[in-house]
């Protein structure tokens, strides 16, 4: 599961990879792009935190399967046993360039 950034805004790709997580700018996006309802940025901008919600809503009909919520559901255990989710659940991801 990627989230991209470019000048459109951010968007959700390979939401059924539950494996992986990141965030990818491209476009010559930069940390510090508005974020808008995705999440925000960490203040080194090395990472994003990105809202449960939003990837929910951006994942689709994908999100309905029985099998892709026990893995995303997996993926935010993973995720909180690891120190990477914030006060408001927010899930931290790395920041990659393209």
């Amino acid at each position: 599961m990627n989230v991209i950034i470019d000048r459109r805004g951010p968007r959700l790709d390979d939401a059924a990879n539950l494996r992986a997580f990141a965030v990818h700018l491209e476009d010559g996006c930069v940390p510090g792009d508005d974020l808008g309802a995705c999440g925000i940025w960490s203040p080194d901008g090395q990472h994003a935190w990105i809202e449960p919600d939003w990837l929910r809503e951006q994942a689709g009909p994908l999100a309905e399967d029985a099998g892709w919520q026990s893995g995303f559901s997996a993926m935010i255990d993973f995720a909180r046993s690891k120190g990477w989710l914030d006060e408001q659940g927010r899930i931290r991801a790395h920041v990659a360039s393209a």
